[in-house]
């Protein structure tokens, strides 16, 4: 704190002749310091009693005491770093003219990052114009402060995984810098996370040696696991954000029922493509039976009521019928690839499936939610759906997220209730042997994460990375604390690799697995 922010600060009261100015910090303990901030701003026409001034609090009354507050003006020439973010978190834009050093850039950067460069000014004169800016319009300040904190989460900011990725590349290439005997020379970083030095043209080649591979575990995948899911089912569930926040997904979504809350969040997303009132199909026209309960409405027209458990009958009145169109699989053009189809139990997955042959020739995994007490008309089975899986090179694996209905009196306790009639499941159907056999290392790896992330299935992770790099997979057993190290003969590895004591200890529980299974948990 001194005269020079604070003789800027109190021409800007002046100007805004209602305004207060709140300061909160450990420092204001000492009454001499407030003292002298008090004569300073009364040098410069600002009276004692448009001061609030206060001591330190604990955390969470410090964030609270941003309620009080409106506008933040960050200090010069040392600027906010964590107070910045903190003021976002709760709503509250920052105005901040960087110092001449590093220590006065803090804020700056966060306020870039955060995708609010506006706030950053070059001079005193246009700080001042931007406080008054914002000051002068108060329908605009509430709006920007309903936003910021998501503006802030969603940012750079607060994306750690990228952060680490970044900050491990550029350990990496100044390192090699370093090896080719070059001048140390500034670094840049690309939105896709490439890195250039300021004497180079090219992005950096990061070469990893053999211990580097060995040692610890990572996924390391190429390119985004593409997901299609014919009923928006992915992003009606609550940990679709976390699911998103990986980086490591690509999602496109159909909503015959348009089912999906807030649809528009997903506008000008780069990971999710939403096509609300429609679904996949035979491309054909079709029909949507709209249903009292909507988690009834459908393609497939419901069974009669009789044909139907009593608590189902009422829910599946027809209450409307809307015409819908239906999209090919086959038809679809520019996706990347297909690795994980997704299909519901109300729409036709046998059209879907047989009009989908050659987008689905190289998909990992097919997820088909089977009705085994059906609702509506030809809703999938599991026989149909196993044979056409075998005539076009998947198998079976295993039954996921089943369902139960439970006979039981209403009044039986909780802890008591049994419930024994399967009533439906996601039937998981993965590449044949044969398939897996002549498949690429980045599809195995691909698989392996997606059974690993999405279902917490860790054996068949481990087989399928096994199928490619048995060291590779053995990592990964190591990283999930199934397995511990082994030292490196025992591994079968040779001597001469010369680990080193940190290269044998691996990742341990920090490893993005572990990460992952807390975020879905």
């Amino acid at each position: 704190m001194n005269e020079v922010v604070l003789s800027h600060w109190a021409g800007i009261m002046r100007e805004l002749p209602k305004s207060r100015l709140f300061l909160k910090s450990l420092q204001y303990n000492s009454e001499e310091l407030c003292q002298r901030v008090r004569e300073i701003m009364a040098g410069h026409g600002v009276e004692a009693d448009r001061l609030i001034i206060e001591g330190p609090s604990p955390n969470l009354e410090l964030l609270k005491s941003y309620n009080r507050v409106d506008i933040a003006l960050d200090p010069w020439p040392y600027s906010g770093g964590l107070s910045t973010c903190e003021a976002f978190l709760m709503g509250v834009p920052v105005v901040s003219l960087p110092g001449p050093t590093f220590a006065g850039r803090h804020s700056a950067t966060h306020l870039v990052n955060a995708g609010m460069p506006e706030l950053v000014v070059n001079s005193w004169n246009e700080y001042r114009e931007r406080v008054l800016e914002l000051a002068s319009d108060l329908d605009s300040l509430s709006t920007i402060r309903q936003h910021l904190r998501d503006v802030l989460l969603q940012s750079p900011v607060c994306d750690a995984p990228r952060f680490a990725k970044h900050f491990a590349t550029a350990i990496r290439a100044i390192w090699q810098r370093y090896c080719e005997g070059k001048a140390p020379a500034a670094l840049t970083f690309d939105k896709d996370g490439k890195a250039w030095f300021e004497d180079e043209s090219q992005p950096i080649d990061i070469v990893c040696t053999p211990n580097a591979s060995k040692a610890g575990f990572n996924w390391q995948l190429t390119g985004k696991i593409i997901a299609i899911d014919n009923s928006a089912k992915l992003l009606q569930q609550s940990g679709f954000k976390e699911l998103l926040s990986l980086k490591a997904f690509g999602v496109v979504a159909f909503d015959p029922g348009s089912r999906v809350e807030n649809p528009s969040r997903f506008e000008g997303s780069d990971d999710v493509q939403l096509f609300p009132h429609a679904v996949l199909g035979d491309g054909q026209p079709a029909t949507l039976y709209a249903c009292l309960d909507p988690e009834m409405s459908s393609t497939l027209a419901p069974l009669p009521p009789e044909q139907l458990p009593e608590g189902k009958r009422q829910g599946a009145q027809v209450l409307a019928t809307l015409p819908i169109n239906t999209i090919a699989l086959d038809s679809i053009e520019g996706l990347e690839s297909l690795d994980w189809l997704i299909l519901d139990d109300l729409n036709d997955a046998m059209a879907v499936l047989e009009n989908g042959e050659n987008a689905l020739k190289d998909t990992l995994l097919i997820q088909v939610r089977i009705a085994f007490q059906p609702t509506h008309k030809r809703q999938p089975n599991l026989a149909e759906a196993q044979h056409w899986m075998a005539r076009h090179g998947f198998r079976f694996y295993r039954f996921n997220d089943m369902q139960y209905s439970c006979y039981l009196p209403d009044d039986v306790p909780s802890e008591q209730r049994q419930a024994t009639e399967l009533v439906a499941a996601d039937a998981l159907f993965l590449p044949s042997h044969e398939r897996m056999d002549v498949m690429q290392e980045a599809q195995l790896k691909k698989l392996a994460f997606l059974l690993h992330t999405v279902f917490s299935i860790r054996d068949m992770a481990y087989v399928t990375l096994r199928r490619f790099d048995e060291i590779y997979a053995s990592n990964y057993l190591q990283a999930m604390g199934i397995r511990k190290k082994l030292n490196p003969l025992e591994e079968g590895l040779d001597m001469a690799d010369n680990f080193s004591e940190a290269d044998a200890k691996g990742k341990g529980d920090d490893s993005i697995s572990s990460m992952l299974d807390d975020l879905l948990r």
